[in-house]
């Protein structure tokens, strides 16, 4: 596949993806902008620059994320100004010892505390403020704190999206990225698509590491609908991605050790497997949303596992002069298949606690 091609299909899917995100963010940013233009014009119209740029910078991709980025843009802030009038006090004005004291200083704690960055801008300029009692330093400051108050208020007010919901949707994507990898594993058996699987496992790293930042920046219940946290769910969609790249790996294993007839009889039964466990992850991933789920009843899926693990386990025991490539072909895949079934239990307790568990359906 070429690498223009991959590059335009990746650019494609975000663009597509993230549409609304997009739309979201711009219009919070036209009104934070009209808010902070309207009442800094008669004002102070020198200093609207720094509001408009102070709000610009606080909006994030979520309301947790501006309002973290707010409070520390106000925290660097109050700080900087009050760090440049420590310093341009204590060595009598602005110079450039006191521009390198204070940006020294201010710096440092920022490589400390990355959210005081904004602390290193104002600090370095106030020391270099020439007036003596730093008032157009402090005027800018209260700019800057009005931009961010405006940027966070836009946030929270004008079509607010929570850190949660943009994880949960990162996660029935990824969730999603199983279902389609599930239909290429059964591909598998007969044929070898490597250019789907390449962008495929791509797209799913995209999905983890989105929903991996937006569990971090998130602040107000953590948890998918079942209560468990956010964490504990991208741990176990992340154990289950894993444990079908196993499987995938013994199918493509199996398809080129084994024989034909032995490929033939393992097909429909992985096809049951791909269909039963595509549609507990369409289960999982309506009962991580918004809406209401009906409650997944696993018992299909897990005969239709015991059903293939019988059957590659019976085709290794199968005849004396069964080469050993083969039968640790066979071995692998019933290993796969018990890590597949491991893992998406796991998920589904963590989705859908009410779901029955694995040894009270064996039990059945």
């Amino acid at each position: 596949m070429p690498k223009e091609r991959i590059v335009f299909q990746f650019a494609a899917y975000r663009i597509m993806s993230s549409r609304r995100h997009a739309l979201r963010v711009a219009v919070q940013t036209a009104v934070a902008t009209l808010a902070v233009h309207l009442l800094m014009r008669p004002l102070a119209p020198d200093l609207e620059s720094w509001a408009v740029i102070a709000a610009l910078f606080t909006i994030g991709t979520s309301v947790d994320a501006t309002l973290g980025a707010g409070i520390s843009r106000i925290a660097g802030t109050a700080l900087g100004a009050g760090l440049g009038l420590a310093v341009t006090g204590l060595l009598g004005g602005s110079s450039l010892p006191a521009l390198l004291l204070a940006a020294v200083l201010s710096n440092s704690l920022a490589a400390i505390w990355p959210g005081l960055t904004y602390a290193a801008v104002m600090a370095a300029i106030v020391a270099l403020d020439p007036s003596p009692d730093g008032r157009s330093a402090l005027a800018l400051s209260g700019a800057v704190v009005l931009g961010t108050i405006f940027g966070t208020a836009a946030s929270f007010l004008v079509w607010p999206e929570f850190g949660r919901n943009r994880a949960v949707l990162s996660l029935r994507e990824a969730m999603d990225d199983c279902r389609e990898f599930l239909g290429l594993i059964h591909k598998g058996v007969t044929t070898d698509d490597r250019r789907n699987r390449y962008f495929l496992h791509q797209r799913f790293r995209g999905h983890l590491f989105a929903l991996y930042d937006r569990i971090a920046e998130t602040h107000f219940t953590p948890q998918v609908r079942s209560g468990a946290g956010l964490r504990e769910a991208a741990d176990a969609v992340e154990a289950l991605w894993y444990a079908l790249v196993i499987l995938d790996r013994g199918v493509i294993s199996g398809r080129a050790r084994l024989p034909d007839r032995t490929v033939e009889r393992v097909r429909p039964v992985l096809a049951a497997v791909q269909t039963e466990a595509c549609r507990v992850l369409e289960s999982a991933s309506i009962a991580a949303g918004p809406g209401r789920a009906t409650p997944t009843d696993p018992t299909e899926l897990m005969r239709v596992l015991a059903e293939a693990r019988e059957l590659t386990l019976a085709a290794a025991a199968e005849g004396r002069d069964i080469a050993p490539a083969q039968e640790q072909a066979l071995q692998a895949l019933s290993f796969a298949l018990d890590e597949m079934e491991r893992s998406l239990m796991a998920l589904m307790r963590v989705i859908e606690p009410e779901c029955e568990a694995p040894d009270k359906v064996r039990a059945a």
